[in-house]
């Protein structure tokens, strides 16, 4: 649902595919959180039918047969059906012999038949073993490229025998794990205790044995992925004096949200502070949506949802809290923290529910309505605290708007936002009916336009 925009010829006809395609004719996309995602196991990994897709000329029938075989085979990426060691893909493979062990849920199919495991070996050859192309079916194909490091991804394939710099693990029948530790022999591994489950950085090996003991057939070699950020973020936190504010047992914070009318640009400023206004935690951040759609509702809210998040993940939930804002429709919709499917279709729900989600985790925590702009009749200083929060936060967010620009990149979804559908780069939050029927209205007309122009010319005598 995510890349609406890659064909997939090789899906059955059903109602996924028939919304992909629909998406798709949109130019839209949804993205849904809290859900299961393949991941690659190596460096130099890809997925399989991504691959076969790429091959030039490679017809749609064989496509979906070879997809048949890899769910027979129960493997998602070429690392899962290549050999441990990385450098050749089995001959088993190819048969209809051997099946991958796997923990997920795989389609009741009958086996494949001869013809399908021929064209799936082809396919494999062309997209990964052009070398083999001539290799008889019985013997294993290399690789082009030979696979590299594992990386600390969830693997669903469950294979006998794993190890960490320093110790080996075996697959019991009861999936738990035998641990075998180093010995004073090299590369020979004793048995130990039993455990559960397997540490994060464990990665799939071949081994020999030697009585008890286990010999590995390969050296541990794991390396992490490098990590991605997106360009369009910022961080900007100003600390003065925190210990003070992080010692206090209640605190008062507030936001406020600055957009411009104009370009569709927004952004947010939040202040954290102590009851006698001592030391101050602040951060100003972009606010990312459609910019023909920005409000002031999408930009208070996101303040909020920031800040809450901060406090949350600093360790602020147990203290007592008064959070500000000045706008009222936000403070109304946060008072009852139960939550509801139907806040899907609400205007911005993402933010609704992602934040009334994390204010129930909070032990005591009220949030508040405070007029914004009080400064314009009133001298600062005689304001109360909360007024003079209100009115820092929405000096903060107008400063920090000279210095952003409009990002083009598509921003990423909140974790608790269930799903989130977008239109072209930009995420729908608000009016959701009217601009998921606005991409459909164009391209209506213009094929109405061709079809009456087709028959205008052939009625036409010239």
């Amino acid at each position: 649902m995510d890349a609406t925009n890659t064909r997939v010829p090789y899906l059955e006809e059903g109602l996924i595919s028939h919304l992909r395609d629909r998406l798709g004719y949109m130019g839209a996309s949804i993205v849904i959180s809290e859900t299961w995602h393949p991941a690659l196991q190596r460096c130099g990994d890809i997925s399989i039918m991504e691959a076969l897709l790429r091959l030039p000329d490679v017809k749609k029938a064989d496509l979906f047969k070879a997809n048949l075989c890899r769910k027979w085979l129960r493997v998602i990426t070429l690392a899962e059906l290549a050999a441990i060691c990385g450098t050749k893909i089995p001959a088993k493979c190819f048969t209809g012999r051997w099946r991958a062990k796997s923990a997920l849920h795989w389609p009741n199919q009958p086996s494949p038949t001869p013809e399908m495991w021929k064209i799936f070996l082809r396919l494999i050859k062309r997209a990964f073993c052009s070398r083999a192309k001539y290799y008889p079916a019985r013997l294993d194909v290399p690789l082009d490229t030979p696979l590299g490091p594992w990386l600390p991804s969830q693997r669903h394939v469950q294979y006998k025998f794993y190890r960490t710099s320093s110790t080996l693990f075996q697959r019991t029948d009861s999936n738990s794990f035998q641990r075998f530790t180093a010995t004073d022999t090299p590369s020979t591994f004793t048995p130990n205790t039993t455990r559960d489950s397997l540490p994060p950085e464990a990665h799939p090996i071949e081994t020999s044995m030697n009585g008890d003991n286990l010999q590995p057939l390969q050296q541990y070699d794991l390396t992490l992925p490098p990590q991605l950020q997106d360009a369009g973020s910022t961080d900007d936190l100003e600390i003065v004096d925190g210990a003070r504010v992080r010692s206090a047992r209640t605190i008062l914070a507030a936001s406020d949200s600055s957009v411009d009318p104009i370009d569709g640009r927004a952004t947010f400023n939040w202040r954290i502070t102590t009851t006698q206004k001592v030391g101050l935690i602040s951060k100003c951040d972009v606010v990312r949506s459609n910019p023909k759609y920005m409000n002031s509702y999408r930009g208070e809210f996101a303040g909020l949802n920031s800040l809450i998040t901060w406090l949350l993940d600093n360790s602020f939930h147990t203290k007592t809290i008064k959070i500000v804002c000045d706008n009222r429709s936000c403070v109304d919709i946060l008072q009852d923290l139960h939550i509801q499917l139907t806040y899907l279709d609400k205007a911005e729900a993402d933010l609704i529910i992602d934040t009334r989600r994390k204010l129930s985790r909070f032990a005591q925590v009220t949030v508040e309505w405070v007029k914004g702009h009080q400064d314009d009749s009133i001298p600062y200083e005689d304001l109360p605290l909360e007024a003079q929060l209100n009115v820092d936060c929405d000096q903060g967010a107008k400063k920090h708007m000279t210095t952003i620009t409009a990002s083009t990149n598509r921003p990423e979804p909140l974790p608790g936002s269930k799903a989130t559908l977008y239109i072209g780069p930009h995420m729908v939050t608000t009016e959701l009916k009217n601009k998921s029927n606005m991409p459909l209205k164009p391209l209506k007309c213009s094929n109405i336009l061709r079809i009456s122009l087709d028959g205008l010319m052939h009625r036409s005598p010239h």
